[in-house]
């Protein structure tokens, strides 16, 4: 912007001196007291007030402290002039009222600067108007600037306003300063961000995104304001360059054009420096939730503008034992940590919320933050000075009398709203009596789910997956399926779109960690749209198998998510874990047994659920000589109870009591077990593979190894019971004959070798005693109800 400052102060020199009325003649000099202001400016912040004053001819400079002193001077200022009316039924509240024609977003004004318009929108073919937003030329840009900014702050006060979006010092945070003349985003960015001179301290001399903004109407005005609102709608414009980090903003005081924090900063330039730096920035709430076990989880969730954001993060869950708390209802930044775990901040500090429609009975949570120390604005406005709007008809007694958002009288016969549908309550967000502990937290909270929603059209599924982690390709290709209708911004080519639009800052965030959160879409709802969230986020992870957006297809089915840091044993270990298992506690090796095979049962069927209608599917139960076969035969004679249709191949069969038993059960439920492979082995649908555990040394018998062959050539997908059979325990696929099994069941807890599996991986071990966890220090996973598997590899089941 300092090079733009230049071209465009070179070119109003050359006008004035050819007599162009480009640059009128300045004003008074700045006072003394903004001069010292300034001069505490560290020389970065300076240089670029100082450009800024000498094009916008200020009449004073103020250098915002976000003191509570300084707040009270610009509310009294702002009322004195008309701007904003005392609401004196709450404490510390008041109402604007705004010009007609400066009431929301103007995203046909909007505008994002680069070289090369493909850069930054798709070329519609000839004929077509484009619906991805609006470029713009560093030339036109140039001009627009030369046009609007010369002299356009006279007669009034440049406001400094440094600021932080997100906790001050995180290093997920970042800072702005924003340079603007209007007393009514000053005070609304105290609220919004985190404003003042600590952020000037936290700053120094690194880099910040510069904001400009005036509302383009310099003193004297030549006609008074409507509402007292300064504007200049015919000569509005938003423009973002994101090479240089620069918003400028002219002509509107609207927030969503002035508050340049918020979507210009959080979502447009954000998102370009997310996209450089390695992370995303996107229009999300963010929401913790804790089931009645005391287990919280975060998750993320995406929906258009004036859409139920804030009330879904606002939520009450009418679920006994259920809590909802709230980092954020609009924007999130995110970021995987250096231990690969996606984590999240609100960048900003307050909720710009709409207000028609939010009451007690839709958001109650809303209603307890917004009436204290808040400035809304196109609100009608009671006669006991309080605030109605459309929603809070069995709330407000009308009898006192309304005043509508244009100030004129109003009553239920009017035959128009009281307020604006896009009027607004700005309020901070530390009031909500539902906050989150960890909303400031500088390192953020962990993701463990994320949800894109929208305005839900006739014929839209109400849930559904549309990917699996975050490489959003296929949630972005499911999302740009879905329509979706228009916010509250005025036309313009983002007006209406699909549910693509909100990945729109999304791009490939360089290596993470298996451990991703599932990513869902939801539609209409909010019933449903909690339980999905409740089921993702607490006892589930959605399905990961296709991209799905169909409910006629099978429903998603959940399983929760582990920890990606628990611990791997060595073979040692493991060993010395089973003889405590069986010394120490005195677990017999046939109850160990019954738990293994069941937890490996319970694994195939939650990851190849079988279809009711359809015919049992076949299950090929490979069993070698020692305690893993024992475990394939549990196995089968539990997946035949789960609905299919198990064999059991066992080709040595030893002549032990407890094996025998085992077989003998097979045999009376109907489970044939043979010890040669079928003729019809073609036929099977599923192998499990329980030849080898953990102790198995090479080389392979003559009598196991057609049995492994089978197993290493299948073309149906392969179980491994615990450890893949061929595979040293520790350094993985070992031979020609590796196995590449498809499915992992690690038993107690996974061994080393599972580190180079990549398949889907569930651990049976909720047998496992507390105190033995422990001593080994296994960080095992926590175990949804009375689930017996968890699943470890942070995906979800596949569909069928």
């Amino acid at each position: 912007m300092v090079h733009l400052l230049r071209l465009v102060g070179a070119r109003a020199l050359c006008a004035r001196r050819a007599g162009s009325p480009l640059l009128p003649p300045p004003t008074r000099a700045i006072s003394q007291q903004a001069q010292r202001q300034m001069d505490t400016l560290r020389p970065k912040v300076r240089e670029f007030v100082e450009r800024t004053v000498r094009m916008c001819q200020p009449a004073e400079v103020h250098v915002c402290d976000g003191s509570e002193a300084e707040n009270a001077n610009l509310l009294n200022q702002m009322a004195e002039s008309g701007v904003l009316e005392p609401l004196t039924k709450y404490d510390n509240c008041w109402l604007a009222r705004t010009d007609p024609a400066d009431v929301a977003r103007v995203e046909s004004k909007t505008f994002i600067v680069t070289e090369e318009k493909r850069e930054t929108v798709p070329i519609p073919r000839k004929g077509r108007k484009g619906m991805l937003g609006n470029w713009m030329s560093p030339k036109a840009l140039e001009h627009a600037v030369a046009e609007r900014f010369p002299g356009c702050m006279r007669g009034r006060t440049l406001y400094v306003v440094p600021f932080s979006m997100g906790p001050v010092g995180s290093p997920l945070s970042k800072i702005g300063i924003e340079l603007t003349d209007s007393p009514y985003v000053a005070a609304s960015m105290r609220i919004m961000t985190r404003m003042g001179s600590k952020v000037l301290e936290t700053l120094g001399d690194d880099d910040f995104v510069k904001c400009l903004h005036s509302v383009g109407r310099p003193v004297p005005v030549s006609k008074k304001p409507i509402n007292n609102w300064p504007c200049n709608p015919e000569n509005t414009i938003i423009a973002h360059v994101p090479s240089k980090n620069e918003i400028i903003s002219f002509g509107s005081g609207y927030g969503g054009n002035s508050l340049l924090g918020k979507k210009c900063f959080a979502l447009r330039i954000g998102s370009t420096i997310a996209r450089r730096e390695g992370w995303l920035a996107e229009h999300m709430l963010i929401l913790g939730i804790t089931n009645p076990a005391g287990h919280k989880r975060y998750i993320a969730a995406a929906f258009p503008s004036a859409c139920g954001k804030t009330n879904l993060a606002m939520l009450q869950p009418s679920l006994p034992g259920y809590k909802v708390e709230c980092v954020g209802d609009d924007i999130a930044w995110m970021k995987f940590d250096d231990k690969g775990v996606l984590r999240a901040i609100n960048p900003e500090n307050g909720f710009f919320g709409v207000a028609p429609g939010t009451s007690s009975a839709t958001n109650p949570i809303a209603m307890k933050t917004i009436f204290s120390n808040t400035l809304f604005t196109n609100v009608a406005k009671t006669g006991d000075g309080g605030v109605y709007w459309e929603g809070l008809e069995k709330e407000v007694d009308t009898s006192v009398g309304i005043v509508d958002w244009h100030g004129d009288p109003w009553t239920t016969g009017s035959g128009a709203p009281s307020s604006h549908p896009n009027s607004r309550f700005c309020a901070p967000a530390a009031q909500c009596p539902i906050i989150d502990p960890q909303w400031e937290s500088p390192e953020g909270v962990p993701i463990s789910a994320i949800l894109f929603g929208g305005r839900r059209p006739l014929g839209v599924p109400l849930s559904g997956q549309v990917g699996s982690t975050l490489s959003l390709s296929p949630a972005r290709f499911g999302a740009a399926d879905i329509p979706d209708t228009a916010a509250g911004a005025r036309g313009g080519a983002a007006s209406a779109g699909h549910l693509a639009a909100s990945l729109e800052g999304s791009a490939p965030i360089g290596p993470v960690a298996s451990d991703t959160p599932p990513v869902a879409s939801a539609g209409g709802g909010m019933r449903a749209l909690l339980g999905l969230a409740l089921r993702v986020a607490l006892t589930g992870r959605c399905s990961s198998a296709v991209p799905q957006t169909c409910a006629a297809r099978r429903p998603l089915t959940m399983t929760a998510r582990a920890p990606s840091a628990v611990r791997h044993l060595t073979q040692q270990e493991a060993t010395a874990v089973d003889q405590e298992l069986f010394n120490e506690y005195q677990f017999s090796v046939d109850q160990l047994m019954e738990l293994a095979g069941l937890s490996c049962a319970t694994a195939v069927a939650r990851h190849y659920p079988p279809a009711r209608a359809a015919p049992p599917p076949r299950v090929l139960v490979v069993c070698g000589p020692g305690n893993n076969g024992g475990d394939g035969l549990v196995c089968a004679r539990h997946l035949r109870l789960f609905g299919f249709a198990p064999t059991v191949l066992y080709p040595v069969q030893k002549e032990v009591p407890l094996y025998s038993r085992l077989a003998h059960q097979c045999r009376r439920d109907g489970v044939q077990v043979l010890d040669a492979p079928p003729a019809d082995v073609a036929d099977f649908q599923i192998m499990v593979d329980a030849l080898f555990g953990f102790s198995f040394r090479p080389p392979v018998r003559d009598t196991l190894a057609p049995a492994l062959r089978l197993l290493a050539e299948a073309k149906v997908p392969v179980c491994s019971v615990d450890v893949p059979s061929g595979w040293h325990v520790e350094n993985g696929p070992d031979g020609p004959e590796a196995l590449r099994p498809a499915l992992l069941v690690s038993l107690t807890a996974p061994k080393v070798c599972a580190k180079h599996f990549s398949g889907a991986h569930y651990l049976g071990g909720r047998f496992v005693p507390t105190a033995l966890a422990e001593k080994y220090d296994m960080r095992l996973p926590e175990y949804p109800g009375t689930d017996c598997v968890v699943r470890l590899d942070g995906a979800g089941d596949p569909a069928a």
